[in-house]
């Protein structure tokens, strides 16, 4: 039998399954099949990796929590939990996500997760969590995730599992699942707020200054990209509803007699600050004079050596007078 068939066989029977016990209780008939162990542990692994184009990518740290719908009895009877009983809406296959979605909040508030467990770097998450948790036979309700991973918000569909499952004419125990996983690009607001340190010359300070909006490097494709900060808007903005699978920054012209402007990001704020040059500089970008000054020494040396000359020729002149 192939991987396939087995696998939709698999899925029908959890779905009857499941469907006969959120509709009351359900009495496996004797002879029919064995009647499962409930002394027996059961397990269950969870997979999360999202695969839909060939990228595999294992999703680590998502925590995936169960809630026990029903528990499972001698000669495999299972009756449904108090808070989970009014969420059947039928007993056909066609009601099927209308079961999983008459599960409200209200109810798992109601319930509370029996155990919790995070995904691992492979992307699986394994129950029970601990040698101290003890699942009980019966069936199970996974809530959706959410989590957000390089720019990508990535889902996950709620699910139920029957712990143990009777699969192939025998009950299985220890079962895997595959997390029905979605992907969607990440929405994220970015903030710029000007910061001035310039009390050495306040009066320099410009009424106003724009920024640009950059897109992984580049000028961003936005009526909005280049934005003028001033003393009314606070010296901030905010672009919102960007894609956050993207690297944002900004960037700003230097301004007249301060020093290149300093960007840091951190989170979704980016600041610029601007330093003046010098408490006295009052040149802007004309750099102060500092060591020895070479010219006048040649300068010297010349006027000394003329003065040398004119001396000598006075002294001769004076002897020749004598």
């Amino acid at each position: 039998m192939s991987d396939e068939i087995m696998k939709r066989i698999q899925k029908r029977s959890a779905l009857l399954l499941c469907l006969l016990v959120l509709a009351g209780t359900l009495t496996l008939p004797v002879g029919a099949q064995e009647v499962p162990d409930l002394k027996r542990p059961v397990s269950l692994t969870i997979h999360h990796v999202y695969n839909p184009s060939g990228e595999n990518i294992p999703l680590s740290g998502v925590e995936f929590s169960m809630y026990l719908v029903a528990k499972m009895g001698e000669g495999g009877a299972l009756t449904a939990e108090p808070a989970f009983a009014g969420c059947v809406t039928g007993s056909s296959a066609a009601d099927w996500q209308k079961t999983l979605d008459a599960i409200t909040p209200a109810m798992l508030k109601k319930a509370s997760p029996v155990d919790k467990a995070k995904t691992d770097k492979n992307g699986d998450a394994v129950f029970p969590s601990g040698a101290s948790v003890t699942l009980t036979p019966g069936v199970y309700y996974i809530p959706s995730t959410k989590i957000e991973k390089n720019g990508w918000v990535y889902t996950t569909s709620p699910f139920l599992v029957s712990l143990p499952n009777y699969f192939g004419e025998k009950w299985v125990y220890d079962q895997e699942a595959n997390a029905k996983s979605g992907r969607e690009a990440g929405i994220t607001d970015i903030e710029v707020v000007k910061v001035w340190k310039d009390s050495c010359h306040p009066e320099r300070r410009p009424e106003s200054i724009q920024v640009t909006l950059l897109c992984d490097g580049e000028k961003a494709d936005l009526d909005d990209a280049v934005v003028t900060l001033s003393k009314d808007n606070n010296w901030k903005y905010t672009w919102k509803n960007l894609d956050a699978t993207h690297e944002w920054t900004v960037t700003e012209e230097r301004v007249k007699g301060y020093n290149n402007p300093v960007v840091k990001k951190n989170g979704k704020m980016i600041t610029v600050t601007n330093s003046c040059n010098r408490p006295d500089d009052h040149t802007d970008d004309k750099l102060p004079q500092t060591g020895q000054l070479w010219w006048p020494v040649p300068v010297l040396l010349l006027a000394g050596l003329v003065l040398v000359v004119v001396g000598l020729a006075r002294r001769k002149e004076d002897n020749y007078e004598a």
